[in-house]
């Protein structure tokens, strides 16, 4: 959908920061932090629009996914054997 392409496009900047200054992890960590928050919060305001219920329901459903999201993350890492550096 629409949401994750703005948030896909939105996350460029870190990465091409991330290629072409290799020497300034710290400000290139700052970067990705605050757009990974500013995808959270647009995400957040999508699924808040999505649903048309309320705030707490938006954030209940969110918080939901995320928490499934990061679940899945660390089974399959601990399946697959990824080890996170």
């Amino acid at each position: 959908n629409w949401a994750s392409a703005i948030i896909a496009w939105m996350m460029v900047p870190a990465a091409l920061a991330r290629l072409v200054l290799p020497a300034a992890e710290e400000f290139v960590g700052v970067v990705s932090l605050v757009l990974f928050v500013l995808s959270l919060v647009f995400s957040w305001r999508m699924t808040n629009a999505a649903i048309a219920r309320g705030a707490a329901v938006a954030t209940a459903v969110f918080v939901s996914m995320f928490a499934v999201s990061l679940g899945v993350l660390f089974w399959l890492q601990a399946m697959l054997g990824v080890a996170v550096p």
